[in-house]
């Protein structure tokens, strides 16, 4: 009859604890960097934008939701939405080749 020796495992490495997340900051902060300056800054400056009267030159006075209304009585307005509705369907049947 033959004995086997048990299988000798590795042991853990002690003490290591939470030491090897501090290395995960190298890779954290320039993606969170990259979705503040790419998405976040354009995303919140044309909210601004939109709550001004703003020209490329000159004062940007604050007009609150004026150009809302304004773009509510607008016809173009109107006519951009009908546009934009229907797109889909343009999509849909040219994609089925009808």
């Amino acid at each position: 009859m033959s004995t086997t020796a048990a299988a000798v495992l590795p042991r853990p490495r002690v003490g290591r604890g939470h030491a090897y997340a501090r290395h995960y900051w190298a890779f954290t902060v320039p993606a969170a960097l990259v979705v503040l300056l790419v998405i976040l800054f354009p995303w919140i400056f044309t909210i601004f934008m939109s709550l001004h009267d703003w020209k490329v030159t000159g004062d940007t006075p604050f007009v609150g939701l004026a150009n809302y209304t304004k773009m509510l009585h607008d016809e173009r307005a109107y006519k951009v939405l009908e546009e934009l509705n229907t797109a889909p369907s343009i999509v849909y049947l040219e994609r089925t080749n009808v």
